[in-house]
């Protein structure tokens, strides 16, 4: 669903460009805009990006709104974007882990991760929001930005002995927030005063240890992961889908096998839907 419609948009947006008169005296950035990677939903805006470039489509009058750094925006290549419904905001994600905050028309830059000097990996692979908070997978450990106080909230570096590791995905339920990483999944108390202690993250048993977990989602009060026995830059992989069951602690069974990669998978009316490299599939 969310590949085809980012195909569609990306689609439309390349021939409205087309057809758009500049008038004379004025500049216009041309910026890639056709190979888009992340959408984020905004009430009646849907935020379009690719890797050099970022749009905005309304869906009451069609209209579209690009930003660059022109408009404001602090870097060029995205990694990623996702938007948080209370603050109204959209945290937008550079590869070289710069964030900017686009709240309307104001940008907020927090540029901590980048100016700091982390040992690895400072990529952030994904953003979840929770209430106010957005918690940032890095290759580091995981990063919480408090929306509305604008700045960094916490790091959490989860790896053994404290150690930077590889954080793909991060979810929640009721008690637990859980980490897929490159060596495990993860969970700790959501209540725990010192997430920021490696010692109150316990590594959870699955059916396939030691492999890289990196995408997961709560769907019917199962936690769905997905796990890869390839790399994460190659396409064409063998990915997996288990479901598990947080009150007993076991894997109930194992839910698809697929030969390419898993992109992403969501809870969407009341439906899981799993969006690969070649096609989308929905479950329920």
């Amino acid at each position: 669903m969310k590949k085809a419609f980012i195909t569609l948009l990306a689609a439309f947006c390349s021939v409205s460009a087309l057809a758009q008169n500049l008038a004379i005296g004025n500049w216009q950035v041309h910026l890639p805009y056709n190979n888009a990677i992340s959408v984020a939903k905004a009430n009646d805006l849907v935020y379009c990006a690719s890797n050099q470039g970022l749009f905005t489509y309304n869906t009451v009058d069609n209209s579209i709104q690009r930003l660059s750094k022109a408009t404001g925006l602090s870097e060029v290549t995205i990694s990623t974007i996702e938007y948080n419904a209370i603050e109204d905001a959209l945290l937008v994600a550079y590869t070289n882990a710069n964030i900017d905050l686009v709240f309307g028309n104001e940008i907020v830059n927090l540029s901590d991760i980048k100016r700091k000097s982390i040992t690895g990996s400072k990529t952030i692979h994904r953003v979840t929001m929770k209430d106010e908070l957005a918690y940032l997978s890095c290759g580091f450990g995981i990063v919480v930005i408090n929306m509305d106080k604008r700045e960094v909230k916490d790091t959490y570096i989860i790896g053994p002995g404290g150690t930077n590791i590889n954080v793909y995905d991060v979810s929640f339920d009721q008690n637990y927030i859980y980490a897929a990483t490159e060596l495990a999944l993860y969970r700790a108390d959501i209540t725990s005063p010192s997430l920021n202690d490696f010692q109150v993250w316990e590594s959870i048993r699955l059916a396939a240890p030691g492999l890289d977990y990196n995408l997961l989602e709560f769907y019917n009060g199962k936690l769905i992961v997905n796990y890869t026995d390839g790399e994460f830059e190659n396409d064409f992989r063998n990915d997996s889908l288990f479901i598990y069951d947080p009150i007993t602690e076991q894997v109930d069974s194992l839910l698809a096998n697929s030969f390419f990669a898993n992109k992403t998978i969501e809870e969407r009316n009341g439906n899981l839907i799993v969006d690969n490299y070649f096609s989308v599939s929905t479950y329920n």
